[in-house]
């Protein structure tokens, strides 16, 4: 819970399978190290400055479960849940979606695909809850 009101991305939900930059971890890649698995497809990526997806955070009405599908208000799917809580802090649920890049910014509405049909959702700013300091690990982007 407290990772999820803090914006940090967790490995096994939202940095498993995707790359760095792609998670707004940038900071995560050593282009200066020299050769690693997957450098060349980072290294694209952070020289075009074109991430495919982004980690957002959401506020939705109700609830959603890890994988409930993301739309724009206009039912284009754009990325899924990957992690979702009754916030202890602030008294309603909030969760994270990897949703694609561009397609979702701050105080901006859209819709989740829940087990009861669909809630809607606010695109929120990252930290849910703001600490004695910001967190390394809360997803930023080229341009943020």
């Amino acid at each position: 819970a407290l990772a999820l009101e803090a914006g940090s991305a967790c490995f096994a939900t939202e940095l498993e399978g995707r790359l760095a930059n792609d998670t707004g971890l940038r900071g995560a890649i050593d282009y200066e190290k020299g050769c690693f698995v997957g450098q060349e497809v980072a290294s694209r990526i952070e020289n075009r400055s074109r991430p495919s997806t982004q980690l957002v955070g959401l506020s939705p009405v109700r609830c959603p479960d890890r994988g409930d599908t993301v739309s724009l208000p206009d039912g284009d799917e754009i990325g899924e849940v990957t992690r979702a809580i009754e916030s202890p802090t602030l008294g309603h649920p909030i969760a994270m979606a990897a949703v694609d890049a561009g397609t979702a910014s701050a105080d901006e509405t859209v819709t989740v695909e829940v087990e009861e049909g669909h809630t809607d959702a606010d695109v929120a700013t990252l930290p849910f809850v703001e600490g004695s300091d910001r967190s390394g690990r809360i997803p930023t982007y080229t341009g943020e």
